[in-house]
C-alpha cells in the first residue's frame, strides 16, 4: 500500500489512496495475474488456486532457490 501511495498519490497522479491502490494493481499486479486481482477489490482475492501452485513449483522450490538458501543458511538464521 505505500509503494502505491508513494507512486501514485504523493507524486499527484492520482487523487485518492484507493485510486493509487487501483492504479498499483492494474499497471503491475494485473499483468502477474492476469487480470484476476483487481476484478476481486473489496472481497478476498479470487485468484485461481492452481496459480500458486505451478508459480511455487516453477519459481520457488526449484533447486537454484533451494541451493541460495543452503549457501546462505547461516545470514537466514540469524536474522530470523
Amino acid at each position: 500500500m505505500r509503494l502505491a501511495f508513494k507512486k501514485y498519490f504523493d507524486l499527484g497522479k492520482c487523487g485518492s489512496y484507493s485510486e493509487a491502490i487501483r492504479l498499483l494493481n492494474k499497471n503491475h499486479i494485473d499483468p502477474i495475474f492476469g487480470g484476476t486481482f483487481s476484478e476481486s477489490i473489496g472481497d478476498a482475492p479470487k485468484l485461481p488456486s492452481r496459480y500458486h501452485y505451478e508459480w511455487r513449483h516453477q519459481v520457488y522450490w526449484n533447486e537454484e532457490v533451494d541451493n541460495l538458501y543452503k549457501s546462505h543458511k547461516e545470514l537466514f538464521e540469524r536474522v530470523f
